[in-house]
């Protein structure tokens, strides 16, 4: 008799447990999507790896006069990020941000004569060691998409268009025990587009922790100077209204 009944009362848990689990999903996933549509502020931080520029000109820069074919080579660099979001519907969500970046120049190497304001040349064939950076400011909008909805951990695809104020300076170049001081500084806007791929993990019901790669281009050609184009690896945070 004690274990017959015992039986029954292990079988009526059982019933209770599923009966309560089932009935309180629809509430549960319901939540979610309710804590997930909205406002939300996103930031992100990390590295920016610049590809090289090729270039084939001859052009002025603030005195010193350049004759070249070849390209630049930069060492990486960081950039950070942050803006509001909003949320939609659990595929689909705009972004808007504001950014920072900054890199340096490595080397050129190409074929070049330079002659500077007061009157110094140096002429390369081959490579030559540049000291001088590169800072942007950008502001961007993007539309982005999570193809498989939300979840613990959610993939998410976009793209961006906005615009980015460069500020280029390149202090000196060197090449054979030469050093030809430059003190170039130029600054523009330009037009500029991303990619976007990454995950988010969900830590609570307002906070998402993850990566993203973003391809970055920006129409900086000009003067036979190809456009710069950029990868950047990014760790990044949603905070959810």
């Amino acid at each position: 008799m004690y274990f017959t009944l015992r039986g029954h009362s292990m079988r009526a848990r059982i019933v209770v447990g599923v009966s309560v689990f089932l009935f309180a999903t629809p509430a549960i996933a319901q939540s979610v999507t309710e804590k997930e549509s909205g406002l939300y502020l996103h930031g992100s931080v990390g590295a920016l790896w610049p590809t090289d520029v090729e270039f084939d000109t001859s052009t002025s820069l603030s005195g010193t006069t350049l004759s070249a074919t070849g390209e630049f080579s930069f060492d990486p660099g960081f950039a950070i990020s942050v803006g509001p979001g909003y949320r939609f519907n659990e595929y689909i969500a705009a972004e808007a941000e504001v950014g920072y970046g900054r890199f340096t120049y490595d080397s050129i190497d190409g074929n070049l004569t330079l002659t500077n304001a007061a009157g110094s040349s140096l002429t390369v064939s081959g490579e030559a060691d540049v000291e001088g950076d590169v800072s942007v400011v950008s502001g961007l909008v993007s539309a982005v998409v999570t193809p498989l909805g939300l979840g613990m951990v959610t993939p998410f695809v976009g793209a961006g268009v906005g615009i980015a104020h460069f500020n280029d300076e390149i202090d000196s170049i060197s090449s054979g025990g030469t050093t030809l001081q430059v003190n170039s500084d130029e600054s523009r806007t330009d037009v500029m587009a991303q990619g976007i791929g990454g995950l988010d993990v969900t830590v609570s019901e307002a906070v998402s922790l993850g990566g993203q790669y973003r391809l970055v281009w920006v129409n900086s050609g000009e003067d036979g100077t190809d456009d710069l184009l950029a990868h950047t690896f990014l760790l990044n945070a949603k905070f959810r209204f």
